[in-house]
């Protein structure tokens, strides 16, 4: 049975989701040097971005982090704290075939890390959980309603609008945005149990035309 849609009130109902680990931050050359770069080679990962809030009509601000999350590990790096040789290493991972990413709205984010960072981005083997479930007729299919219908969790937003560029991100900012990748992997796997041919024979990883 797939669920196409669920009312706030029922959604308000549910258990807050929470990390089961503790996300690891990395802003800095020292940080670099302990990130588990052949755990994010393994496996599917759960992809993400955030970006300094807007309140200007047509204005925009870059990326302010990239968040990387495994079935056992969360990293948020805040891109522009990274040294070169960790921007490349990122870079090679959103376009490698070979690395598999899920992400909720993708098309956009990229779009975003190509005009901040990378101009000529390819990016290669993307999942879009927002077009995996359209055609079961779900309805609301942002993340939080995605991982309400699918994993029974409301997932908090309380932090969406906060100050992503500040010289201390809280502990608060740095779940919450650990836990949009985490949730991302979660609803994936639950949409390949789910749902038949899910990431076999259709809702492939695919690249991804900026």
């Amino acid at each position: 049975y797939i669920r196409k849609d669920m009312s706030s009130h029922d959604v308000d109902c549910l258990p807050l989701f929470k990390l089961n680990r503790e996300p690891i931050l990395v802003s800095s050359f020292f940080d670099e040097a302990n990130v588990d770069w052949n755990g994010l080679l393994q496996g599917t990962l759960g992809f993400d971005i955030e970006s300094q809030p807007n309140f200007v009509k047509g204005g925009w601000n870059p990326p302010s982090l990239l968040q990387l999350s495994t079935s056992l590990q969360s990293f948020v790096f805040r891109l522009s704290y990274l040294s070169a040789h960790t921007l490349h290493i990122l870079r090679s991972l959103v376009e490698s075939p070979a690395v598999v990413k899920v992400g909720c709205g993708i098309k956009d984010d990229l779009k975003n890390l190509a005009r901040g960072f990378w101009p000529d981005l390819q990016p290669e083997a993307f999942v879009d959980l927002q077009h995996v479930v359209k055609p079961y007729g779900v309805r609301r299919t942002g993340l939080a309603s995605l991982c309400a219908m699918f994993l029974g969790w409301k997932l908090s937003k309380a932090e969406q609008l906060t100050n992503w560029g500040q010289a201390r991100l809280t502990q608060d900012q740095i779940r919450y945005a650990a836990a949009d990748a985490c949730v991302s992997v979660l609803v994936w796997r639950e949409c390949c149990n789910e749902l038949p041919g899910c990431g076999t024979s259709w809702a492939v990883p695919r690249s991804v035309l900026l």
